[in-house]
């Protein structure tokens, strides 16, 4: 964390440093777009929508939540090198429901090797 603070200040970053699990996360400030990239794979389907539920009351009155994660078509595939699990789109939507969201728009990822796991992104807002 250190390296990254040193590094960032090269670059004029102000932002704030959190050294804990995203099933920990309370977001303190109000943000107009909370991005959210490969990393819901290391938690439950409990804790991300415990997180998301935390993400959404943060959000300005037209914020939006972006999540872009691998996907595969059916059920999920552990990957126990890397202590994470990758969810199929459906059980992802699930989630978001789950969790007072709404997608509201959606998007595969272009130009992305065949030879990979889809990624797909969501723009989600809540429902409330």
């Amino acid at each position: 964390m250190s390296k990254s603070k040193m590094l960032l200040s090269f670059i004029g970053h102000k932002g704030e440093f959190y050294e804990l699990g995203l099933q920990d996360f309370i977001p303190i400030h109000k943000y107009d777009c909370i991005w959210i990239q490969w990393v819901l794979g290391q938690l439950t389907d409990d804790d991300i929508i415990l997180f998301l539920k935390r993400c959404s009351k943060m959000l300005t009155n037209k914020g939006v939540i972006c999540v872009k994660e691998n996907i595969i078509e059916n059920g999920f595939e552990e990957d126990t090198s890397f202590n994470l699990i990758t969810r199929n789109e459906k059980d992802l939507r699930i989630i978001f429901l789950n969790s007072g969201l709404q997608i509201v728009h959606e998007k595969v990822q272009k130009n992305w090797p065949d030879s990979l796991t889809k990624v797909k992104m969501f723009c989600l807002v809540s429902k409330v």
